[in-house]
This record gives structure tokens, C-alpha cells and sequence, in this order.
């Protein structure tokens, strides 16, 4: 509300402008309505929070509940070669003083909310793995998991997208298989 205020522009047309076009970071698109072009549909579970169907898109292939309750919280639908350049942007590009990005970074524990070992800046889940320090973050929206992770030591991001909401889904943590992709991307051979 205070970009808007202060620009008289929409919130998500100055995203555009100062942000996502600059990084050309393309395919990363508003949730500003029910109709999001590209989106795959997501599935909840039959026993969801929601009440609501399996399937996020309805026959129409519209969204099933109005998605701009985000909005510029992560009101953006992206892909995973998406948000992994947003990722070496926001932590080693041009977005953030040096300053800033250090007590982004910085952390406190938060070990209790995240798990062991593990600490919380801003907007930054910060913890160690078996390739270094790591920093990201998870994400949730009804029919859809996110994770994305950034290794400083490596100067590598990945993130990984997967269309279920249901955690008991999936055979490993999507924090593993990021961690298991930058493994392989590591390998002499490059994989």
C-alpha cells in the first residue's frame, strides 16, 4: 500500500517495472485473479484444510478460490528456473546493499519453529547442510510446495516446485532434493 501510495501505481505493475524486468525474470506472473495464464493444476488432498476439491483448477481452469489474498506478500505465480535466478538476484545481486544482505543473513535461532541448527533472518531460512551454509526459503499456497535454496560457498541456487500441498505426498523433503541437485550439479562431470 505504501508503493501505491507513494508511486500512484498498482503495487504489482511497479514489481514489473523495478524488479522482475530489469532481472529478466520472465514467466513470473501476478496472482491478481482467478485466471493465471500457464498454471498446472495443484492438488490439495481429499482431506484439505480448505474443504475444497482435490484439484486447484476448476473445469473452466480457473483457480479455485481467489488467489490475491497474497498479494505483494508472494502474490506471483513463477517456475523453478524463475525463482532460482530470482534467488542468485536477491542474494548476490543488485537488489540489496551489502549491509542489508548481511543482516538478511544474519539470522537468529530458530531452531524450535524450523528445526535443529536452524536460524531465521529476514524473509531467510539459514542453516547448515552437507554443501555449506544455505540460504532460502519454503513456501505453501493450497495445491502447490516450494523450495528454494541458495549455497553462497557455491554461488548456486535451485529451487523446486511440486503440484500437491500434501507434505505425507511426497517420498523425500523438497529441502533433500534441492540439496541432492546442487550435489549433482557439483560433480566434476557437471552431472
Amino acid at each position: 500500500m505504501v508503493v501505491e501510495r507513494i508511486t500512484k501505481k498498482p503495487c504489482y505493475e511497479e514489481i514489473e517495472r523495478r524488479i522482475l524486468a530489469p532481472l529478466e525474470l520472465f514467466g513470473i506472473v501476478p496472482q491478481d485473479s482467478r485466471d493465471i495464464p500457464g498454471l498446472v493444476p495443484g492438488y490439495l488432498g481429499l482431506e484439505n484444510p480448505f474443504h475444497a476439491p482435490d484439484k486447484t483448477l476448476d473445469a473452466d481452469e480457473r483457480f479455485f478460490l481467489n488467489p490475491q489474498f497474497e498479494w505483494a506478500g508472494g502474490g506471483f505465480a513463477d517456475n523453478g528456473g524463475a525463482l532460482a535466478r530470482w534467488a542468485k538476484a536477491l542474494y548476490e545481486g543488485p537488489l540489496l546493499e551489502p549491509e542489508t544482505r548481511a543482516k538478511m543473513v544474519a539470522g537468529k535461532d530458530a531452531s524450535r519453529e524450523l528445526g535443529p541448527g536452524m536460524r531465521y533472518g529476514l524473509a531467510c531460512e539459514i542453516g547448515s547442510t552437507s554443501h555449506g551454509e544455505a540460504w532460502g526459503h519454503a513456501g505453501f499456497f493450497p495445491g502447490y510446495l516450494t523450495e528454494m535454496r541458495y549455497w553462497p560457498e557455491h554461488r548456486i541456487a535451485v529451487a523446486v516446485q511440486v503440484n500437491t500441498s500434501e507434505y505425507a505426498a511426497l517420498p523425500h523433503p523438497l529441502g533433500a532434493l534441492c540439496e541432492e541437485l546442487l550435489g549433482v550439479a557439483l560433480e566434476p562431470d557437471g552431472g
